[in-house]
């Protein structure tokens, strides 16, 4: 029976159902279902109206740290849900990381202890089977929001785009991609991208074309494909991908919370010994490489030689797709910076941090934005994206009379729609796929 999960896609199809069912209760009995069902602005509450896998993956490491976590410190969780429930809905990533997070990092070897709110610069003390601590700072920084604005104005470019090709008939497909390479664009020179992009699409010709803004951005427009006989002619497919170089300030705010997550618990931190330490375990947003983080490290200890701190526990979730064997993926980036005080530490203790995922894929490099163009990829480097499409496929018809449509997620945020013309005359069925929204995740 699954009162709980019935009607959803599965996080994952090697989970049994009674195992998931048992998360999503944790969920309905610690939040209420009264509380879930009662807004849709709160991201948890949306993702319990979602029906898609990504909405199920997230729920289930929800779920599954309210049980791993309850059973360390009941009232901690209650009162962690309480500010969750509670909290500023810009915040409640960090108000969750802060309770997923510690569950990664529980295992027969090694338990997540959360202290009290009050408790200064320590969230958790991670100890371990040989009696020794390992004392826990955590920081949570999502996207900047310079990359918020950036993909909101892109989202609104997308829009006046696609109701123009909408009204203009002679738009079958269409793929645009726009990269602001000089720097991060001004509010004057999107101004200018809106104001001059219709001449330029005006211009197209149906042949690939490569235009430019001088000193701001490039243009490429093309069809989605030579042939375009399979797409659905009553229905505009797309594919928009926006990307600019980072905000000037992007990296340089990073490093200086990175200081800040330090510098708090340098000044703070208990007094490490034989059998304690102390580290930070910090979230990154899925824009920034591991590389940035483990450089800013490098530096930073070599400037600030600190016994108070013996190393930094990176976590990076991201959606990730494959795009050779089309399948979408959560993925968990775990990366660790240690001091040489911590090896010195660590010689005859041997203790090893285990991160163990509810569900998802583990792995210790970032995730990369690939561009891809008949089918060939281009690294995106460091910067923002935006990237959304929608293709409509005209099923095929066999020899013996069945139709076959195609419902797929090409890539992040382009999905592919089946389109039904089974009677000559009547109206066309279009069927849609179960998939999230986006690629965004709300409170990972």
């Amino acid at each position: 029976m699954t009162e709980y999960f019935k009607n959803r896609q599965k996080p994952a199809s090697e989970i049994p159902d009674s195992e998931i069912e048992e998360t999503f209760k944790a969920i309905n009995d610690y939040f209420t279902a009264e509380w879930l069902a009662s807004g849709d602005e709160h991201p948890v509450q949306i993702l319990w109206k979602r029906k898609d896998h990504l909405a199920s993956k997230e729920l289930y490491i929800l779920g599954k740290a309210i049980i791993i976590m309850s059973c360390i410190n009941d009232s901690w969780v209650r009162e962690n849900i309480n500010n969750i429930k509670n909290n500023d809905i810009n915040n409640i990533a960090g108000t969750t990381f802060e309770f997923v997070g510690l569950s990664y990092l529980y295992s027969d070897n090694q338990t997540p202890n959360p202290k009290p709110a009050n408790y200064p610069s320590i969230d958790a003390t991670l100890s371990f089977s040989n009696n020794v601590n390992i004392n826990l700072s955590l920081k949570n920084y999502s996207k900047s929001s310079h990359e918020r604005s950036f993909i909101q104005i892109s989202q609104q470019f997308e829009k006046t785009l696609v109701d123009y090709c909408k009204k203009n008939k002679g738009y079958k497909t269409l793929a645009v991609y726009i990269d602001f390479f000089h720097h991060f664009p001004t509010e004057s020179d999107w101004d200018l991208l809106f104001g001059s992009f219709i001449d330029v699409l005006d211009k197209y010709d149906n042949n690939n074309r490569v235009f430019g803004i001088k000193d701001l951005c490039m243009i490429a427009i093309r069809n989605l494909d030579e042939d375009e006989s399979h797409y659905f002619d009553k229905e505009f497919s797309y594919t928009v991908t926006v990307s600019s170089v980072y905000h000037k300030n992007e990296i340089k705010n990073l490093w200086s919370k990175l200081d800040d997550a330090c510098g708090n618990l340098k000044k703070y931190a208990p007094v490490p010994d034989e059998n304690n330490v102390n580290f930070v375990y910090i979230r990154i947003p899925n824009n920034i490489d591991f590389d940035v983080c483990l450089e800013w490290a490098k530096l930073y200890f070599e400037q600030f030689s600190s016994k108070e701190i013996h190393g930094i526990i990176f976590y990076q979730p991201s959606i990730v797709t494959n795009i050779e064997n089309d399948t979408t993926s959560l993925q968990h980036a775990f990366t660790l910076y240690l001091t040489d005080e911590y090896t010195q530490w660590n010689k005859d203790k041997n203790i090893r941090i285990e991160t163990k995922i509810p569900v998802g894929i583990g792995t210790n490099k970032s995730s990369k934005w690939m561009l891809n163009i008949n089918d060939k990829t281009i690294d995106f480097g460091q910067r923002y994206v935006h990237q959304s499409g929608h293709h409509y496929i005209k099923s095929q018809k066999d020899s013996n009379g069945s139709f076959t449509g195609f419902i797929t997620k090409k890539a992040p945020g382009v999905f592919t729609h089946a389109v039904f013309e089974m009677i000559p005359g009547h109206p066309e069925m279009i069927l849609s796929g179960h998939f999230s929204p986006d690629d965004r995740l709300l409170i990972l």
